[in-house]
């Protein structure tokens, strides 16, 4: 390979050559490597969780939150199901097909409890399916790597809201038909100011975003935050889908709570 072609009479003394390797895709290398993958409701990991967990009777769960999923303008941004541990969650997930856009399943036995990963293992998922998102995504950790070790309030707003609203701002249109995320397992995220701080971000800052979040619980959330905190999440478009309970000599869950 010449470097100077058609060139005569150039003497070259000691060169120093500088290899320049294209950057593109290193922040999404450097995503997926701070995510936790085995979060993923289909992951390997997750295969075959459901099958040692209760089977659920969901009554008009599954068709009430299809509806949910499909409603361009619903009463409610986020869905909270609490109850007894059960595979629901699992059987939402597989229900919901191209509605669904992230998951991150909490699991004290699969290691899956460090709520530093959740945000980035979201943002990851979201960016398999949003190619402006991906790009904004990227483009921001190539020039801020330091964000994937921020506070959870910095990774909501740096790798989730912000990207959606400079997206929006932007004119870039997005498949809003998959918009859901399912988290699952909140009683597993390891640490209880950390599990407050992540119910506080999901309860009360991500209204103005094209996503919607079906959480489950198996305690109540009451448990939890304080009656007046509790009470927010009521009046900030969330449905808490209480009472759920097990039926009598089985361990399964009953179907939606009308109301």
């Amino acid at each position: 390979m010449s470097f100077f072609p058609n060139a005569n009479n150039i003497v070259v003394t000691n060169p120093v050559f500088v290899e320049h390797h294209q950057q593109y895709g290193r922040g999404i290398e450097l995503l997926y490597n701070a995510s936790r993958m085995q979060a993923a409701y289909d992951s390997a990991a997750n295969e075959f969780a459901a099958d040692s967990l209760p089977e659920t009777r969901h009554g008009s769960i599954l068709e009430g939150l299809s509806t949910w999923a499909r409603h361009s303008t619903p009463p409610f941004l986020s869905l909270w199901i609490v109850g007894p541990e059960s595979n629901l969650a699992h059987l939402c997930a597989d229900n919901l097909g191209d509605y669904l856009a992230a998951s991150f399943f909490f699991s004290r036995e699969l290691g899956v409890e460090d709520p530093t990963q959740f945000f980035t293992t979201i943002a990851y998922q979201l960016a398999l399916y949003f190619p402006a998102y991906e790009a904004l995504i990227n483009a921001k950790l190539r020039q801020s790597p330091g964000l994937l070790f921020k506070s959870l309030k910095i990774q909501f707003r740096e790798l989730i809201a912000r990207p959606f609203q400079e997206l929006r701002a932007r004119g870039e249109t997005i498949d809003e038909s998959r918009r859901i995320i399912i988290i699952n397992g909140l009683d597993d995220c390891k640490g209880d100011q950390a599990r407050q701080e992540l119910l506080r971000i999901l309860t009360t800052e991500t209204e103005p975003l094209p996503l919607r979040y079906c959480c489950g619980w198996t305690a109540a959330p009451a448990e939890v935050y304080s009656p007046s905190e509790f009470g927010c999440m009521a009046s900030n478009r969330q449905k808490v889908l209480g009472g759920l309970r097990k039926a009598r000599g089985h361990k399964d869950v009953h179907g939606m709570p009308r109301g």
